[in-house]
C-alpha cells in the first residue's frame, strides 16, 4: 500500500513538472545580419550557445544558465560568472523573432527554420 502512494505521488510530480511552462525562447535563433557581424544563439534547457562571425573570425560559447523568467511579453536569462548574476532580457516581438537590448545596440533574431 505504502509502495503505492509513493508510485502515485511521482506520478503526479511528473505530470506537474510536464505542465510546467515551456520556454518560449528554446531552440536554434540566428541574428539579423548587421555591418559584416553575423551569428545566433541557442537556448536549451540549462545553457545557451552563442555563435558570432565578425569579418571572417568565428567565435563559439557556450554559457551554463541559471533560471530563465518568464514574463507577459519577455524572457530574462539567468547568468553567473565569477559569483555574479546577471539577467539578460529577449523581448518577444513574435512567436519567431526576439530582440535583446534597445535602439542602436539591439540585436533581432529570428527562429531557425528546423
Amino acid at each position: 500500500m505504502k509502495l503505492m502512494k509513493i508510485v502515485g505521488m511521482l506520478s503526479v510530480c511528473a505530470l506537474l513538472a510536464a505542465c510546467g511552462e515551456k520556454n518560449p525562447l528554446e531552440g536554434k535563433w540566428n541574428a539579423e545580419s548587421r555591418m559584416g557581424m553575423s551569428g545566433g544563439i541557442e537556448f536549451k534547457s540549462g545553457s545557451m550557445i552563442v555563435k558570432s562571425e565578425i569579418m571572417g573570425i568565428s567565435n563559439e560559447a557556450e554559457v551554463k544558465v541559471d533560471d530563465y523568467k518568464i514574463e507577459k511579453d519577455k524572457v530574462g536569462v539567468v547568468i553567473s560568472k565569477d559569483n555574479v548574476s546577471q539577467t539578460i532580457w529577449y523581448a518577444l516581438v513574435d512567436e519567431n523573432t526576439i530582440q535583446e537590448g534597445n535602439g542602436f545596440a539591439s540585436v533581432r533574431y529570428q527562429r531557425a527554420k528546423q
